[in-house]
């Protein structure tokens, strides 16, 4: 059954059609994998005596289907999810440990045997949870027109109130109280450290398309895209140009460095919408000999990507 659901996962990730018009679905899959882990919590939680008894027999069948669906939703989320993170990550920031964290947790839904050890621990299977439903919705909700800054509060406060629900669905009737304040220290506490850590998340599904530096810009075009000069121009202009869903409309930041100095930072305006990325653009004067560098972030300082280019020799 293990390497059966394995190879099931692998083609159901392979063969999913990842598209704007999915969002809603896998959003509504997200709130389907919390109320399924719940009642796979609760069910697992309550003696078989507590069952009357004529069902006591299908009470283990029943915790494996609640146990299966929870898991499917997830790999459902996740794997949705992955390849838009993957693309938006910037190969020269601190992405890959998110990365390696949503390697980690699809490692855990994909291979049965880790799975099911998972969920036999509640605070294991609560955080299991809470980070599918985070990844799942810090991506999903761009797509549904909602700003970067307001889907990390809206993917942090459902994860905050999620936890401590899993925990109370997980106990007896006499310790809920005490799980319900330790998943919401937990929730918090996880919360704060993803919120601080938001340059670690990629900004999906954001996506830098192409990046260069020049002189002059017209019509929205960089007219002389190179990454060396001999002499010091009057200006050096950055172009680039960002995926974004359509109706997304969100604010992003040219910060421009200078042997590795932060000089300034340019706000830009972004619309979602054009296949080829919507074109931006940010000029810098009174500049001098260096290593320029303009990379591209969100307003929570998430990198989409860079261009550089060098000024003398």
């Amino acid at each position: 059954m293990p390497w059966l659901s394995l190879a099931s996962g692998v083609a159901g990730a392979f063969w999913m059609e990842r598209t704007a018009s999915r969002a809603g679905l896998v959003l509504l899959a997200a709130s389907a994998t919390w109320i399924l882990l719940a009642l796979t919590l609760l069910v697992s939680a309550l003696p078989a005596e507590r069952f009357p008894e004529k069902m006591r027999a299908w009470i283990k069948p029943l915790r494996a289907s609640m146990a299966m669906f929870a898991q499917g939703t997830m790999q459902l989320c996740l794997f949705f999810v992955v390849p838009f993170f993957a693309y938006a990550a910037d190969v020269e920031s601190i992405h890959l440990s998110f990365l390696l964290a949503l390697f980690a947790v699809g490692l855990v839904l994909i291979w049965d045997p880790f799975y099911y050890r998972a969920i036999t621990q509640p605070s294991l299977a609560t955080l299991l949870c809470a980070f599918v439903g985070f990844a799942t919705l810090d991506c999903v909700l761009p797509m549904l027109g909602l700003s970067n800054r307001t889907r990390l509060l809206v993917s942090g406060a459902v994860a905050i109130a999620g936890t401590p629900i899993l925990m109370v669905a997980s106990r007896t009737q006499g310790t809920r109280l005490r799980s319900a304040l330790r998943g919401f220290t937990l929730a918090l506490a996880g919360a704060t450290a993803l919120w601080l850590a938001a340059p670690c998340i990629p900004p999906a599904p954001l996506r830098l398309t192409s990046a260069a530096q020049g002189t002059t810009n017209e019509d929205r075009e960089l007219l002389d895209p190179t990454r060396d000069f001999d002499h010091v121009p009057e200006q050096m202009v950055c172009a680039t140009a960002i995926a974004a869903p359509r109706g997304l409309h969100d604010e992003l930041v040219h910060v421009w460095h200078r042997d590795g100095a932060r000089v300034d930072a340019i706000p830009l305006t972004v619309t979602g919408g054009r296949e080829r990325g919507y074109r931006t653009w940010s000029s810098k004067k009174n500049i001098g000999p260096g290593m320029w560098r303009c990379r591209v972030e969100t307003r929570l300082g998430q990198s989409l990507g860079s261009a550089e280019a060098r000024i003398g020799r």
